[in-house]
C-alpha cells in the first residue's frame, strides 16, 4: 500500500509539474507538448492523432508557428479517415518540459531522449550504408528500430521526413513516390502532400516510405 501511495503521489506531482510548465505558453505549444510527451524518451518530438474538432480549431495557430506544426495524415483513404502529425521543435520541447522550467523531465530524461534520437540516426545511416533498398518507417514512436505488419518486419526510425531527405541526399539515395524514384530535394518541396499520402502503420507508430540508391534510376 505504501508503494502504491508513493507511485500515485509521483504521478500527481508529474501532472502538476507538466501543467505548471505549460500554463503560460502559446496554445499550440501547449497542445503539441501534451501530445508528444508520451514519445519524448524514445527520441521523438512528434505524435500521431486522429482528426479532432478541438484540434481543428487551432490549425491557424499551428500554421503561424515557427516552433510547432500540424500536418494532415491519412489513416484510411477508402473510409476517409484522417488525422494529424503534430510536431514541435525538440530543443523547445526540452526547454518547456525540462528541469530549467520546473517541468516533469529530469536531466537524465533529457539525456535518454537525446541518446535515443542519436541512436536512431546512427542506425538509419548504417542501414543505407549497407545498400538497403525498400520500405522503412519514419516518425517511428516506439522504443524499437523495426515495425512488423502481417508478419513481415521493416526497419523503422525516429527520424522526420526532412531528416530522411537530408541523409538520403548526402548518401546518393532517392525516395520512391508514386513508383518513381525522386530526388530528396524534390520530395521536400512537397513535404505536406507527401506526408498526407504516406501509409500509416496499423499500430499507428510510423509512416511507411520507400528508399533506393539514385543509381537505380539510371
Amino acid at each position: 500500500m505504501k508503494v502504491k501511495n508513493i507511485v500515485e503521489f509521483a504521478k500527481r506531482k508529474a501532472a502538476r509539474d507538466f501543467e505548471n510548465a505549460l500554463s503560460d505558453q502559446p496554445i499550440e505549444e501547449q497542445i503539441a507538448a501534451a501530445l508528444v510527451a508520451k514519445n519524448i524518451l524514445n527520441g521523438c518530438s512528434w505524435a500521431f492523432c486522429r482528426m479532432d474538432p478541438q484540434l481543428r480549431r487551432y490549425e491557424e495557430a499551428f500554421e503561424n508557428s515557427h516552433i510547432c506544426s500540424m500536418q494532415k495524415i491519412t489513416y484510411n483513404r477508402q473510409e476517409n479517415v484522417f488525422g494529424y502529425l503534430v510536431s514541435i521543435d525538440s530543443d523547445r520541447l526540452f526547454e518547456l518540459l525540462g528541469p530549467g522550467n520546473h517541468g516533469p523531465l529530469t536531466e537524465d530524461d533529457v539525456k535518454i531522449a537525446k541518446a535515443n534520437k542519436s541512436e536512431a540516426v546512427r542506425a538509419f545511416m548504417d542501414r543505407i550504408n549497407s545498400g538497403y533498398e525498400g520500405k522503412i518507417g519514419i516518425y517511428h514512436t516506439a522504443d524499437t528500430q523495426s515495425v512488423t505488419v502481417c508478419g513481415k518486419t521493416f526497419p523503422a526510425y525516429a527520424i522526420t521526413l526532412r531528416e530522411l531527405c537530408e541523409y538520403c541526399e548526402k548518401k546518393g539515395y532517392g525516395i520512391v513516390i508514386g513508383e518513381e524514384l525522386r530526388d530528396p530535394g524534390e520530395v521536400l518541396q512537397k513535404e505536406d502532400m507527401v506526408i498526407e499520402n504516406l501509409l500509416i502503420t496499423p499500430s499507428v507508430n510510423a509512416l511507411f516510405i520507400d528508399i533506393a540508391p539514385m543509381k537505380k534510376n539510371v
